[in-house]
């Protein structure tokens, strides 16, 4: 699984849709929409430190399992 299907995952789990996330992100809802769809590879470590907070995990926790992997 994909950094963004974890994302993606953890929106379902809070019941949130990507308007809300970008509330609570401070990410703007057509940036959060470019990442989703895959339109943006620019996910930077501010934005997932953005979406770590506003979803209330760390930043590990959105990565996949190649990026943990070179992160590790």
């Amino acid at each position: 699984m994909g950094t963004v299907e974890i994302i993606a995952e953890k929106l379902k789990q809070k019941g949130w849709s990507m308007n809300q996330l970008a509330h609570h992100s401070g990410i703007t809802q057509a940036q959060i929409s470019r990442i989703m769809s895959g339109k943006s590879s620019n996910l930077t470590l501010a934005t997932l430190r953005a979406f770590a907070r506003a979803l209330g995990c760390s930043v590990v926790d959105l990565l996949g399992d190649e990026d943990r992997k070179k992160a590790a």
